[in-house]
């Protein structure tokens, strides 16, 4: 159903003379479970897209930003809502946190950028000096400066106390659709429009480098931690790993449909999540470029991921409107049986699944979700509530009119536990073959025996 992946890794002899180079320590990823990584809360609460969201340093909240001109603020361990600000500013473009967690600032459609009290939500400072939409907007590690992009093709480092700018910088390539201060906070990378990838000396507002290879425009630019990888994601579908000190693409991962629109590295640099216009969630292994995870949930393209601090969680946020958090989980929601009333179907047919749901979690799954799935394309969701240590049946019907024929595996998610039974679905035609065979035996004889006797009165 979706692309073969396509790896573009140098060979291994070479990737290793890079890394004893640039003194870069892969870093194992087995410190997440995998297995037991799956959709925790599905966070409600935006009427539009959600084109940000960032966790705070501390783990304890994140903020969204939306296409309905809100910014909501919630808790990261209930998904309750904390906070929810109303703006004036067009869309919600971008949000992040100051490393102190005690400001935001967020960049909007009209090319202003709000600061706030991320108490209170009061506005503290209007910074003015784009002409166009602000794409991205990020503190300095220290806190000291705000780095944003525009639409307008620049770049301004802000003073936020003095409320100006104090550097543009601008290439003269067009858009800049994202950007990143490296960990040391000497250097900005940006991505643009015309394809490119610059690094920038934040202190000379002179460009070091640009990176080329991109087929299209560039949506978003992650730093490694240890700041000697780049990490960019495309328009034309691809991610670009890049060795920020030679310039050079040292890998390519490609296995998604559309656009992707956000990158970021786990806190380690061991994996890299991305989400794009496919609506999934891809975990990447930095060192082999395998894509190790997939998730499905959302029902429309992802514009936004991050990681919790920690690095045992993920943020994703969709054109669906609605936020995701991912992460490990105790199998507290468990299936007790899945089964289809049918497993030879025709096109047109409605098929019933039938499951039946146990929590013998320590609280009442008040949101929790089923999700259906023929292979890996979303075809039903269904919010369920269950009280503590009982369970829970309920039924779905899909109609398979628009379904292709042949093999088919349909798959339940409840939680963390998944099942699957495969049915084959053939063309409506195969009916009258399959179940009418006599009654077209007979039609034929007696066609056969009309056209008889019409030949022979013809001989007479």
């Amino acid at each position: 159903m979706y692309q073969k992946r396509v790896k573009h890794f140098f060979p291994l002899n070479v990737i290793l003379i890079f890394i004893l180079i640039n003194s870069y320590t892969s870093i194992n990823c087995s410190a997440i479970n995998l297995t037991k990584f799956t959709g925790l809360i599905t966070l409600n609460g935006h009427t539009d897209t959600v084109r940000t969201a960032a966790w705070s340093h501390d783990g304890h909240r994140i903020v969204s930003g939306s296409e309905d001109t809100f910014i909501i603020i919630w808790n990261a361990s209930t998904g309750k809502i904390l906070q929810t600000v109303k703006t004036n500013n067009g869309f919600v473009l971008s949000v992040a946190w100051s490393p102190d967690d005690k400001l935001i600032a967020s960049g909007h459609w009209d090319g202003s950028i709000k600061i706030w009290d991320s108490i209170n939500g009061t506005i503290l400072k209007t910074l003015i000096g784009h002409d166009e939409p602000v794409f991205t907007v990020a503190w300095s590690p220290d806190g000291k400066y705000l780095a944003s992009c525009s639409n307008d093709g620049t770049i301004k480092i802000w003073n936020v106390s003095t409320e100006m700018y104090i550097k543009t910088l601008n290439s003269n390539n067009g858009a800049v659709y994202s950007l990143a201060w490296n960990p040391t906070g000497d250097k900005i990378a940006s991505g643009y429009h015309n394809k490119t990838v610059v690094i920038w000396d934040v202190i000379t507002g002179t460009s070091l480098i640009t990176l080329t290879g991109h087929k299209a425009s560039i949506y978003s630019i992650a730093w490694n931690p240890d700041g000697k990888i780049l990490a960019s994601g495309s328009k034309d579908g691809s991610i670009r790993i890049w060795n920020t000190i030679t310039g050079i693409n040292i890998g390519i991962l490609n296995e998604t449909v559309g656009y992707v629109n956000s990158v970021a590295w786990n806190p380690n640099g061991s994996i890299i999540a991305s989400g794009g216009d496919d609506a999934l969630v891809r975990l990447w292994n930095i060192a082999t470029g395998e894509n190790i995870l997939t998730l499905y949930g959302h029902k429309s393209p992802i514009f936004t991921i991050a990681w919790s601090p920690d690095g045992t969680r993920i943020l994703s946020g969709s054109t669906d409107s609605t936020l995701k958090i991912w992460g490990e989980r105790l199998p507290n929601l468990y299936i007790i049986n899945f089964s289809i009333d049918k497993k030879n179907v025709f096109t047109g047919d409605k098929i019933e699944m039938k499951v039946t749901i146990g929590n013998n979690g320590l609280a009442d799954a008040n949101n929790a979700e089923m999700e259906f799935y023929d292979g890996t394309m979303l075809i039903g969701i269904r919010n369920i509530s269950i009280p503590q240590n009982s369970s829970f049946s309920t039924s779905y019907k899909w109609n398979t009119n628009k379904v292709t024929i042949g093999n088919h595996k349909l798959r339940v998610i409840v939680g963390s536990d998944s099942r699957e039974e495969n049915i084959h679905i053939g063309l409506r035609t195969q009916i009258v073959w399959s179940y009418n065979w006599p009654f077209l035996t007979i039609i034929i004889i007696i066609v056969l025996t009309f056209i008889i006797i019409k030949i022979k009165n013809k001989k007479e």
